[in-house]
């Protein structure tokens, strides 16, 4: 992007047709600026366009952070020093991560519902991963049901407030500059 006269290094996400969750960048934007405004290295938010009209699919926009993807599961590149750096990178973002609070990030209504436990997210989780699977599933699976019941027979009582979790982490979703991440 140019803005007066300067260059503005930006990444665009967009959402893909077909995608293998039932959430959009859009959806996931106002935790990326919560964990931005509570200093967590991750891309700085610059604008959430829900409007699919202008490139066919809502999209957001973060700066462009420099740096290098430090591992990638398909290249299967040999263990180095960059690896061992970012995986204790990433244990301490994880570590920070899990330890805030939802209710103290400033999320907009209705991202966050303070009164829900930790069984009750949970459940929410399940429920989900169980509704995805069966709109996107092209046969039953007597594993994938087995596994769904599994989790709900097992959720924990814990009655405590839920932590961020993020999910999806690896060495392949985040960048190393200079040592760190």
């Amino acid at each position: 992007l140019e803005c007066d006269g300067r260059a503005i290094p930006l990444v665009m996400r967009r959402d893909l047709p077909g995608g293998s969750a039932d959430t959009s960048a859009v959806d996931e934007y106002p935790i990326v600026a919560a964990l931005h405004r509570q200093g967590l290295p991750v891309p700085e938010p610059v604008h959430a366009e829900p409007d699919a009209s202008e490139f066919g699919e809502p999209f957001t926009l973060t700066r462009r952070a420099p740096g290098s993807v430090v591992s990638n599961p398909i290249e299967g590149r040999p263990l180095n020093a960059d690896t061992r750096t970012g995986a204790l990178e990433l244990a301490c973002f994880l570590a920070r991560l899990h330890s805030l609070k939802p209710a103290r990030l400033d999320l907009p209504n209705g991202f966050y519902d303070p009164k829900l436990t930790v069984r009750d997210c949970l459940m929410r989780q399940i429920e989900g991963c169980e509704a995805f699977y069966r709109r996107h599933r092209l046969q039953a699976s007597p594993t994938i049901a087995a596994g769904l019941a599994w989790l709900r027979a097992n959720v924990p009582q814990a009655g405590e407030a839920p932590s961020i979790v993020h999910g999806d982490a690896g060495l392949n979703k985040m960048l190393m500059h200079e040592g760190r991440s």
